[in-house]
């Protein structure tokens, strides 16, 4: 292959065969990354990334005929890389060079960009009609039904299932409820988030009323409150937060679709990586407290508008996006990959 050679080697215990661009290229190369230098350029945010130069590579690689073998398996559509075709797949763990990550981070950033004004055009009760629909699959879903302590997204007011009423359902169930908390990261590490997210619990739902909006109009937990509640990462305190680990989380997204190869939900986010992140945490306090067994359940809320078809597209996936174990469609339809079903 033109420009590029083949090479296998172990990442993080996965064995993988990785597109290496030659040095002559001008382009970054890296063998076997540690695992500081995978989490820091996933786990920062879009704005302190760097794939600023990857558009003049790419066309420097086009126009003088190169192949490029990325690694994700989504086909990117920019104006530098509509004739690049993804030549292999990332498997979990592997991330060979910068230059992969920022194609990665392109091409999910453009996915987003077309997404949003895909959104934009809906309109609020065409949004509300299909929160309605999934509420109602929701309200009689067995992981739903079945789950103790469950994590909701608080809605942004447009663009997204709205969850007002599951939240008050689940209230009235008796279930344990979480919502988002960000906060600054405590652990300070240039591999490490700046900001990160935290599930808090609700008390009843004159608590969940009393949330104040914040700039983009979601529900927002008080800080000055947050000592005083059960939290997934709160430390040994009244509430036994240390013991605390969730049953089911509802996730938001931009964009999902069905991986053709092996039926994986897969879930495109807003670029923060603030679910990615608490999902790692999550497993790993999950490991400490010996309940790997039973580990939590991911569903995704979705609109019909926000599921793409083969053909009109595919959400690109880098080795931290987990897959969904179900995804809930606003037309009522309930995804499930191949082994849930």
């Amino acid at each position: 292959m033109g420009g590029c050679t083949l090479t296998t080697y172990q990442t993080l215990g996965v064995e993988d065969s990785r597109s290496r661009i030659r040095p002559s290229l001008g382009l970054p190369t890296r063998s076997r990354p540690s695992r500081t230098e995978l989490l820091a350029p996933f786990y920062q945010p879009q704005s302190q990334r760097s794939p600023a130069s990857l558009g003049n590579q790419l066309g420097v690689l086009e126009k003088a005929g190169k192949e490029i073998a990325y690694p994700h398996s989504a086909i990117l559509t920019s104006k530098h890389t509509k004739r690049l075709q993804a030549l292999t797949s990332m498997p979990e763990g592997a991330v060979t060079d910068e230059f992969a990550m920022a194609s990665l981070n392109a091409a999910k950033q453009q996915l987003r960009t077309a997404m949003k004004h895909k959104l934009q055009a809906m309109t609020p009760e065409s949004v509300l009609s299909q929160s309605l629909v999934v509420f109602n699959k929701l309200k009689t879903f067995p992981p739903f039904v079945k789950a103790k302590r469950v994590s909701v997204f608080l809605s942004m007011p447009g663009g997204e299932i709205q969850t007002d009423a599951i939240v008050r359902h689940a209230l009235a169930s008796g279930k344990e409820v979480f919502v988002p908390y960000l906060h600054k990261n405590p652990a300070t590490s240039p591999a490490l988030p700046v900001r990160v997210m935290d599930m808090v619990r609700l008390k009843d739902l004159a608590d969940y009323e009393g949330l104040m909006p914040d700039r983009w109009g979601i529900p927002s937990i008080n800080p000055a409150t947050v000592h005083e509640r059960q939290r997934v990462f709160g430390g040994p305190d009244a509430q036994h937060s240390q013991s605390t680990l969730l049953d089911l989380i509802l996730m938001p997204g931009v964009a999902f679709d069905i991986d053709p190869n092996n039926g994986a939900i897969r879930r495109l986010g807003h670029g923060r990586g603030f679910y990615d992140y608490f999902l790692s945490r999550h497993s790993a306090k999950s490991a400490e407290l010996g309940q790997q067994e039973s580990p939590v359940l991911l569903y995704g809320l979705a609109l019909s508008e926000q599921f793409l078809s083969p053909s009109e597209g595919a959400v690109p996936v880098g080795p931290f996006d987990q897959p969904l174990d179900g995804l809930i469609l606003g037309n009522g339809e309930i995804k499930s990959p191949p082994a849930a079903k």
